[in-house]
């Protein structure tokens, strides 16, 4: 049954190399399905998740990735062996990493979809062998999606073996809930990337070496948080929720091995200067509003840390849900657009209300 076969698997992955889930586990996944539009609703998930996670903006594969969904869940007709063909060259071309791992995966999936997912149902002569027995080609766009999220390749010892737990539990999780409810959207639930199902696309580097400076800090102050919270050693991922937006907040939770949410106390955020991690997150979001002031900055963030000390951050520039507990207040939306005005391109609809009927301006080019 293959509810069985997934939770066995959930609870297998801590113990595989690399934290990688074997091909051979997937294809029987697959087996079990059987249907080839279920198949492709996975991977197109898969690779939502890693295009959202890690703030891809590139308007070639959110293309892709929209005539996809509709195409299995609106019935629309798309020539996916077209596409293909027409980006393949380019979308290999690509050099910057992670966008090279997730034009892969997206290419993957035009593949997929052109074929009837053949790439796994239909594997001819196959015996058990895992990922790297084939080409690069050849691989799926789980595979792909899997790389890219956790930073490289589990074969050639890259990449964060937490990250690659964590993507192939969401893998696992899907795929149960895509078969049971086929018709239901999975990756709607995802958290991460720029929040609210907007077409924004920002042209932002979130990743300079200013930034990366003030995460670290702000990682060692929560580590330090943990620490002296006496939650014990046995975690496998933290998560901090935080706001800067009508004051500043942070709330702290740390994952056990079986996956188990808990809160833990956060005191270093009340301290003053670099001592305080909402005010090194304040830096973070003033630092990048100057880099594009026309398209904003973010007022809530969920930063991921892993017990490497890698870590993900998914910004939020757009939904006015601030925290994953607490229903909206568009009330310090008000104050938020007078300090950081952006331009109507890069303002939500529901902010363009409230901006309407304040009489405030939006920035000018």
């Amino acid at each position: 049954m293959l509810s069985n076969i997934i939770e066995q698997e959930r609870i297998n992955l801590s113990t595989y190399p690399d934290g990688h889930l074997p091909l051979a586990k997937r294809v029987r996944i697959a087996g079990e399905i059987k249907d080839p539009e279920t198949i492709n609703k996975i991977f197109l998930a898969c690779c939502k998740f890693a295009f959202t996670k890690l703030h891809i903006n590139d308007n070639l594969l959110l293309d892709i990735l929209k005539k996809a969904g509709r195409t299995l869940y609106e019935k629309e007709i798309n020539d996916f062996g077209l596409i293909y063909e027409q980006n393949k060259n380019y979308l290999e071309s690509m050099d910057k990493w992670p966008l090279s791992g997730v034009a892969m995966a997206c290419l993957s999936l035009c593949r997929s979809l052109d074929t009837g997912s053949a790439g796994i149902l239909n594997m001819e002569e196959y015996e058990g062998q895992d990922d790297n027995i084939y080409d690069w080609e050849d691989w799926n766009a789980d595979f792909f999606a899997s790389n890219a999220y956790s930073g490289g390749n589990p074969f050639l010892n890259e990449g964060s073996i937490q990250k690659r737990i964590e993507f192939w539990d969401y893998y696992l999780e899907t795929a149960l809930k895509i078969y049971r409810s086929p018709d239901r959207i999975a990756d709607s639930e995802v958290k991460g990337g720029i929040a609210e199902s907007t077409d924004i696309i920002r042209s932002k580097d979130y990743n300079d070496s200013f930034l990366h400076s003030k995460i670290k800090e702000v990682i060692d102050l929560v580590l330090q948080d943990l620490k002296e919270s006496k939650a014990g050693s046995d975690w496998i991922r933290i998560e901090i929720e935080g706001q800067d937006i009508g004051g500043m907040g942070m709330k702290g939770f740390y994952f056990s091995n079986d996956n188990e949410r808990n809160r833990f106390e956060l005191t270093y955020y009340l301290y003053d200067g670099d001592l305080s991690a909402v005010k090194l997150m304040d830096k973070v979001k003033k630092h990048i509003y100057e880099q594009s002031p026309n398209e904003g900055t973010w007022f809530s963030y969920l930063l991921t840390i892993y017990p490497d000390q890698t870590y993900s951050v998914a910004y939020n520039f757009d939904d006015p849900k601030i925290f994953s507990d607490k229903a909206p207040n568009l009330e310090p939306f008000v104050g938020e657009f007078k300090k950081y005005p952006r331009l109507q391109d890069f303002t939500p609809q529901w902010w363009q209300d409230i901006i309407k009927n304040q009489g405030l301006q939006y920035r000018s080019l």
